[in-house]
């Protein structure tokens, strides 16, 4: 997690003194279009950064310029911003010379951070992509001048938060929920108030009277896979980083590689093994795949989140997820949401 952006995840892993250690990830951008010899690293060292940076630096100072202009206002997508600045929003060009290389970097970072198409990226929220990129520091002079750590891991895992915060509860697992209404009573139990913490598509299956706002929540479908297969790697190993970002004009999304060796030292794998989010090829030598859905923000979001906010403790029923705070729909917007029912429910059930 970058610092900066995860202030309630942070606060919630201190309060729960989880484990964490401050790492500095080196990445890796590339182009696999034939005969494209875009490639971009990004190192621990900030004298490499900067002798990686000088080819580009008319694109930088460009780049720059634009991404300092402010938001009108929340409704204004990605792409109507950019377009307003001059910079490109044809997708099938991010890997072509021409193109601003720090519009190929960024929309190659966010669709794999978001886990969504390029196309959906360009529907956010301008001010919500900008405010990540301020939160992170993400720009061209914070390349060459980062001298200190900036990334935050779980220690030794995530499973441990997950155990911290299922400490004392109860957990009632393969029970279905459904039909919860005004009584908030589920399976013969009546609670003084209900969270529904679930994806926003499954929250009307849940409720006895729907909202038709939880329907216009968006959602994209993607698949992470963990392998051994280098294939998936940039061609020359010199270029490999712990993270390495993949652009191909053929597909509609950005592909992640993960090298786990890299990211993971202490774990000491026998081989070099990865983890592919939205894999550009097949990759042999599978070990475990993955399916999920992220939600997707756009220009109706502000909106629904308005109408969401209205809802909330209606019939004594909160709503909690990453598509209920206003955000790139990370664990961060997820975070916020829970510590904000959990506020609600205390100062309207508990206290009031």
């Amino acid at each position: 997690m970058s610092t900066g952006y995860y202030n309630e995840v942070i606060r919630m892993m201190q309060s729960q003194q989880i484990p964490t250690k401050f790492i500095k990830v080196d990445c890796c951008f590339w182009s696999r279009d034939i005969g494209s010899d875009r490639t971009w690293t990004y190192d621990k060292s900030n004298i490499a950064n900067l002798f990686s940076l000088l080819p580009w630096l008319g694109h930088a100072r460009e780049f720059t310029a634009a991404v300092t202009a402010p938001v009108e206002n929340d409704s204004v997508t990605l792409g109507e911003w950019m377009r307003a600045q001059g910079l490109s929003t044809e997708v099938d060009q991010l890997g072509a010379s021409g193109t601003n290389a720090g519009i190929w970097l960024m929309m190659s970072q966010m669709s794999w951070l978001l886990s969504c198409r390029y196309e959906t990226v360009l529907e956010y929220p301008a001010k919500i992509i900008l405010d990540f990129m301020t939160g992170i520091n993400m720009n061209w002079r914070m390349l060459v001048t980062r001298t200190k750590a900036s990334a935050l891991r779980i220690y030794p895992s995530v499973d441990r938060l997950r155990i911290a915060l299922s400490y004392g509860t109860t957990l009632n697992l393969g029970s279905k929920v459904d039909r919860v209404g005004s009584s908030k009573v589920i399976n013969g139990v009546e609670y003084d108030a209900v969270v529904i913490a679930t994806e926003a598509s499954a929250v009307n299956r849940i409720l006895e009277a729907p909202h038709e706002v939880f329907d216009e929540v968006k959602y994209e479908f993607s698949t992470a896979t963990v392998h051994c297969d280098p294939r998936l790697m940039p061609p020359a190993r010199k270029d490999w980083r712990t993270l390495n970002v993949a652009h191909e004009t053929a597909n509609s999304m950005s592909m992640i590689t993960v090298w786990l060796n890299a990211y993971y030292p202490e774990s000491h794998f026998p081989e070099d093994t990865f983890m592919s989010w939205n894999p550009l090829q097949p990759p042999s030598r599978v070990q475990r795949d993955y399916s999920f859905t992220r939600v997707a923000m756009s220009a109706k979001t502000p909106g629904n989140l308005r109408r969401i906010e209205k809802l909330q403790g209606q019939d004594g029923i909160y709503y909690a997820g990453s598509y209920a705070s206003y955000g790139m729909g990370l664990l961060e917007q997820a975070a916020a949401a829970g510590k904000l029912a959990a506020k609600k429910i205390n100062a309207e059930v508990v206290v009031g």
